[in-house]
């Protein structure tokens, strides 16, 4: 491989993969602190499919539009990073730092996110359907407008969480804390909320077609009868066998963003 001095080895590594495309790894010795716009560009043409980012530190890079897609950031450091609109699907993120990120309309749809710490991470209008949240700790995470269909959010800890608008369709909600939370014009149908605790929740405009609450813990029976009526299943018929979801024993936390 030829050498160019104005430039570092690992960029000429970078170009001869890409040219052959069968893969892209960059091992995090590379990595280190950069800051290099040079580097941060050639990310974002490298795209995410084989890039391997573990363990790296790119704490409050900007990687806004970046095609992350496959990419491997467990581990990796992107504390205050700007991601809007960076395309993160099917990535592995276990354990990945995005504190006070900036994820504003990014597509996380299938992403692996066991372990992520989202603490006042801006998620509004993102795509997290499908996600896996797992033992994820997004405290004080912005979710209004969030696509969390068909997401595993099993015992998450939203209490007081703005999900106005949000998309929950089909979601796994099985023992959440949503007291106090906002869910206000979000789409619930099909989502399954038994042993959730729904204490002061807020549901004005909420579809709830086919939703499962169980026996509806923290709501009135006036509560209850509303809901019915607007489509939600309750008692046993909400534990049927064909309604079981398929549930992972974990926590994830969510808070507010004040």
């Amino acid at each position: 491989m030829s050498s160019n001095p104005t430039k570092p080895p690992f960029l000429f590594v970078l170009e001869q993969l890409v040219a052959d495309w069968r893969q892209v790894v960059l091992p995090p010795y590379w990595l280190g602190d950069r800051r290099d716009p040079e580097y941060l560009q050639r990310i974002k043409e490298v795209g995410g499919k084989y890039l391997w980012l573990r363990n790296a530190n790119l704490q409050g890079v900007n990687l806004s539009g970046a095609n992350l897609r496959k990419a491997d950031l467990s581990s990796a450091n992107l504390s205050s990073a700007n991601l809007r609109e960076a395309d993160l699907s099917d990535a592995t993120l276990y354990c990945i730092d995005l504190e006070d990120a900036s994820l504003v309309s990014a597509k996380l749809c299938d992403a692996k996110m066991q372990g992520a710490i989202l603490h006042k991470t801006d998620l509004s209008g993102a795509d997290l359907s499908g996600a896996n949240l797992d033992r994820a700790e997004p405290n004080k995470a912005y979710l209004r407008g969030v696509n969390l269909h068909g997401a595993s959010l099993f015992a998450a800890d939203l209490r007081g969480a703005d999900l106005r608008e949000a998309d929950l369709h089909g979601a796994d909600l099985f023992g959440a804390d949503l007291k106090a939370a906002n869910l206000n014009n979000s789409d619930l149908c099909g989502a399954v909320l038994e042993l959730a605790d729904l204490n002061q929740v807020s549901l004005v405009g909420a579809k709830v077609d086919n939703t499962r609450f169980g026996e509806g813990e923290g709501l009135s029976d006036e509560r209850k009868e509303d809901l019915k009526q607007r489509g939600a299943i309750f008692g046993w018929d909400a534990f049927c066998e064909e309604n079981k979801p398929k549930h992972r024993f974990s926590r994830v936390v969510f808070n507010v963003l004040y």
